[in-house]
């Protein structure tokens, strides 16, 4: 990560952007059914014409509607810049 990460403005879920799609980390916790070797997507939709561009494709995926908590929990680059540790440098 580039050390401008630790200072980012956009680690939370109030997004400019329309949609926000990210790895669905811990997806195996709450919707064991969902769980695929492959990746599970979390979608976040931030504005009016990102759920219009949901409506648009969502007869082309496989979705389910999922509490925000748990992405929040488990994806932290949603909440809070990233902490670097105190010896990145010296690595």
């Amino acid at each position: 990560m580039r050390p401008s990460c630790a200072n980012c403005k956009f680690t939370d879920i109030h997004r400019v952007f329309d949609i926000t799609i990210a790895d669905y980390w811990g997806i195996e916790k709450y919707a064991p059914e969902w769980n695929d070797v492959l990746g599970v997507s979390v979608i976040l939709i931030n504005t009016i014409k990102g759920q219009a561009l949901l409506e648009m494709m969502k007869e082309s995926l496989d979705y389910e509607k999922r509490p925000a908590a748990e992405s929040l929990k488990e994806q932290q680059r949603l909440s809070r810049p990233v902490e670097f540790p105190t010896t990145r440098d010296e690595f």
